[in-house]
């Protein structure tokens, strides 16, 4: 947890606590029905604009294993 946090504290395109939610997105995400994943991954899902999408949220996640 402290590397999270120094991490989202040194780059600047990180807030405090977009990583946690980055990866409660996701395993949410991935935790869901195979059908439903892919109806939201090729049209999209009305709950992500209030929410976030999930898909941006791993993306994030690879940044961060990288970093």
């Amino acid at each position: 947890m402290a590397e999270i946090a120094r991490l989202e504290g040194t780059r600047n395109y990180l807030e405090p606590g977009d990583i946690v939610l980055a990866l409660d997105r996701w395993k949410q995400y991935v935790r869901s029905p195979e059908r439903r994943q892919w109806h939201e991954c090729e049209w999209g899902s009305v709950h992500w604009y209030c929410c976030g999408n999930p898909l941006e949220g791993r993306a994030l996640l690879d940044g961060v294993l990288l970093a």
